[in-house]
């Protein structure tokens, strides 16, 4: 096993071996019954270039991120891993070359208010990481309000037990695997890092339940964490307007993604809340957290606080607010990737 207790490190000892039990407690009563069968993925969009020749660098900083795919990029695409929904797929890009002991993995996962979105919408994620070296998988979910919490959970830890499952066969390390996440995506990464050895209703469904869903690291940018709070938080920003405040109301991403309005179900929202999972009696991965301090669309008090529960059990966290930045298009992601990599560098090797 690598790495100390705080790690959130996995042992290898299962894979093609004795296989680790993912153990954990069930959610009964709050999430019994809440979620959807089947919610189809969003409309596909193809990652493409900008007609730089491949691996030219983004020309808004030192990013690290080639314009186009990285030569020899390999693909496969589709890969489903689970049944019962058409949701149930990723992405996976490798490398050219695969190094004795296999590649790291990045799970990428896109956001979109819990209701839309699609995994090729992460382009910049895959060509950046890809050439340095990684392995990336890019999920479908499946979304609200045809499916509602915690089915999207449920899918992204059948996910990540899967590509552990199948690691041999796609030249994957089982025992360094990050996530990466934008928004709702972000909060999707954030319950893979702190629900490892929790099960849920529907996980028999997408099967390998003795595998685990742990990932060693996590990077959250600018996504919910604590839904009751975050009406009052966009309230004391200056820079956001009352309109902004809307995640109380019924029709509200959060909302539809619990199935419920939020301040009629609060024992619901205290079970999709990431933060009712953390415990200093268990391995925690490496957080990078980041967010946009002009963020109206998710405050960045959602990320603040986040990192103060997560310190409080323990983990390694770093935390970045950014003066003058918003949510998703105003959010700098070609300047903020030095940092990302230099993160996943370190915590994953």
């Amino acid at each position: 096993m690598r790495g100390g207790r705080r790690g959130g490190t996995v042992s290898r000892a299962w894979s093609g071996r004795a296989r680790l039990l993912a153990g954990g407690l069930a959610l009964a009563g709050a999430v019994a019954g809440c979620s959807g069968k089947d919610a189809g993925a969003g409309p596909a969009t193809a990652p493409t270039g900008d007609g730089v020749a491949v691996g030219e660098r983004d020309p808004n900083g030192d990013a690290g991120i080639p314009a186009n795919d990285p030569a020899g990029m390999r693909r496969d695409l589709d890969l489903a891993y689970g049944t019962g929904s058409s949701a149930r797929r990723l992405d996976l890009y490798r490398p050219a070359s695969t190094p004795a002991g296999g590649l790291p993995l990045v799970v990428v996962i896109h956001g979109g208010a819990f209701q839309y979105g699609d995994k090729r919408d992460m382009a910049v994620h895959v060509r950046a990481l890809v050439a340095r070296g990684y392995a990336v998988a890019s999920l479908n979910y499946r979304m609200a309000p045809a499916a509602t919490f915690p089915a999207a959970v449920v899918d992204v830890k059948g996910a990540v037990r899967w590509l552990r499952a199948n690691a041999d066969r796609y030249g994957l390390d089982p025992d360094r695997f990050a996530a990466l996440g934008e928004s709702a995506g972000a909060y999707l990464a954030t319950m893979l890092g702190v629900s490892a050895d929790r099960s849920f209703p529907e996980d028999a469904e997408l099967g390998n339940t003795d595998v685990p869903s742990a990932v060693r690291a996590v990077v959250h940018l600018y996504g919910p964490v604590s839904f009751l709070t975050m009406d009052d938080e966009v309230r004391a920003n200056p820079a956001c307007k009352p309109g902004d405040a809307s995640h109380d109301a019924a029709g509200s991403p959060e909302s539809l993604f619990l199935g419920r309005q939020i301040t009629t179900a609060p024992g619901l929202v205290a079970a999709a809340n990431p933060v009712t999972y953390l415990d200093r009696d268990r391995a925690l991965p490496r957080f990078l957290v980041e967010h946009g301090r002009v963020d109206c669309t998710v405050p960045y008090q959602q990320s603040a606080g986040l990192a103060d529960a997560l310190r409080a059990a323990g983990a390694t966290v770093s935390l970045n607010l950014l003066d003058g930045r918003g949510h998703s298009d105003t959010f700098p992601l070609a300047e903020r990737y030095p940092g990302i990599l230099a993160f996943l560098a370190d915590a994953l090797r």
